[in-house]
């Protein structure tokens, strides 16, 4: 009974965590606001849960398009994950120019050649893409770990490693990256063994099974 009243005060802090940590700033009349500076969470799916990744094209293709606007925006790539019906970015905003804008342009440019790859109108994602401030230390280092465990969570691989479409192969590795930036790494957990480390005990505490961050 004490372990799972614990258990049950954990989630509760977890829950307030999260809560807080994805509180955007917002004008008086609801408006995001966004920060220079600022870390955003961004996360859509394809509408009633269809693929927006049809192969191996599809998904370099949209890499492409984030790499290739990220400088424009100034933006950084912190983590990432494409999955077959839905998508995670982890980014930071380096300028005044509103993450929004970039992440507009990234998901226009994607539809319009979906669509006319599969001889298709129409929306392709759920609904608008709203980033998500993050602006707590701990709920950071948790989303980038559950960012690289959705493949594994969702059986599609055994080790995120497997899975090519992420950027956990940049985590593992201490090289210079045009694509995930090399300062935000260690900004964030020093060294690749510190994140190794975060990793692991977040792995093995097994929340990232039922969490939906």
């Amino acid at each position: 009974m004490v372990g799972g009243l614990v258990d049950n005060e954990k989630t509760v802090e977890r829950i307030q965590l999260e809560e807080d940590a994805c509180k955007s700033f917002q004008g008086k009349e609801g408006k995001m606001i966004y920060q220079q500076g600022g870390i955003y969470h961004i996360f859509n799916r394809g509408c009633d849960r269809r693929k927006i990744f049809m192969g191996d094209d599809n998904y370099r293709f949209f890499l492409r398009k984030v790499r290739l606007l990220k400088d424009k925006y100034g933006i950084d790539v912190i983590a990432y994950c494409l999955m077959p019906n839905h998508f995670h970015l982890l980014v930071k905003q380096n300028s005044d120019s509103p993450i929004s804008k970039w992440i507009q342009k990234v998901l226009s440019g994607y539809v319009q050649a979906f669509n006319k790859q599969n001889d298709r109108k129409g929306t392709l994602f759920e609904s608008s893409t709203k980033p998500r401030l993050i602006n707590k230390d701990e709920y950071l280092n948790n989303i980038i770990h559950y960012i690289h465990l959705n493949p594994v969570k969702a059986s599609l691989v055994e080790n995120p490693e497997e899975w090519q479409y992420s950027s956990y192969k940049y985590w593992i590795s201490e090289n210079e990256s045009s694509f995930v930036s090399l300062k935000q790494r260690k900004e964030i957990f020093i060294s690749k063994q510190n994140y190794l480390n975060s990793f692991n005990e977040y792995f093995e505490s097994k929340s990232w099974i039922n969490d939906e961050l």
